[in-house]
């Protein structure tokens, strides 16, 4: 028998894993995405494993964890590439440059960033293209790029 979970009760159970009081403080909230991972997502559909793969990058780039980030980041990329989805391969993207910007590797950054923006197009909210942006501004002001 298979288990499929609804996105509603995707976010839910992550939701608890990340807020519960009720956890033992030992537990980190990375502890418990991993989890999730391993015992739980092998069976849901792709677009939701790529959410919880995002969500653990994210909290591995919390805590300075950029290296463990970036091979999730790549993980979850690899896995839009192979399914020929871009949209769902975008959050990756965008996660990896601020990787490399918050790692000061300004031209992997943007590389990402210009991806970013070139495949996005007005699949994007205005906000994360607007912070895009103010990141390469930051980049091209650190190298003296004025103009």
């Amino acid at each position: 028998m298979k288990f499929y979970a609804t996105r509603s009760f995707i976010r839910i159970f992550t939701i608890l894993l990340l807020y519960s009081s009720t956890l033992n403080a030992s537990v980190s909230k990375l502890d418990s995405l991993h989890w999730v991972l391993e015992q739980e997502a092998p069976n849901w559909p792709s677009d939701q494993l790529s959410e919880l793969m995002l969500d653990i990058a994210k909290a591995h780039l919390e805590v300075g964890e950029f290296e463990k980030a970036k091979d999730q980041l790549e993980r979850g990329l690899g896995i839009a590439n192979s399914l020929d989805q871009k949209e769902l391969g975008l959050p990756f993207i965008l996660q990896l440059g601020n990787v490399s910007f918050a790692q000061h590797d300004y031209k992997s950054a943007t590389t990402y960033y210009q991806e970013f923006v070139q495949e996005s197009g007005k699949s994007i909210s205005p906000v994360d293209r607007a912070l895009t942006f103010e990141k390469m501004s930051s980049i091209a002001l650190a190298n003296g790029n004025y103009d």
